[in-house]
């Protein structure tokens, strides 16, 4: 972190352990906004609503 920066022309050389800390909290924290997933969970919500009433209705 505390690095002098590398001669003009040349790139730094990436340690192993910081592409990883770097790159995947950004990509597992990115929601997933898909139409796909969106369906998908209105569906099951519409599930859960039709599972309850049916069970409202059973027990009267």
């Amino acid at each position: 972190m505390n690095r002098t920066p590398p001669p003009p022309g040349q790139s730094r050389k990436w340690e192993d352990w910081e592409l990883p800390r770097d790159r995947h909290p950004r990509l597992n924290a990115k929601p997933d906004l898909s139409i796909e997933t969106w369906a998908h969970q209105k569906a099951l919500e519409r599930l859960e609503t039709e599972r309850l009433a049916s069970a409202g209705d059973s027990s009267d």
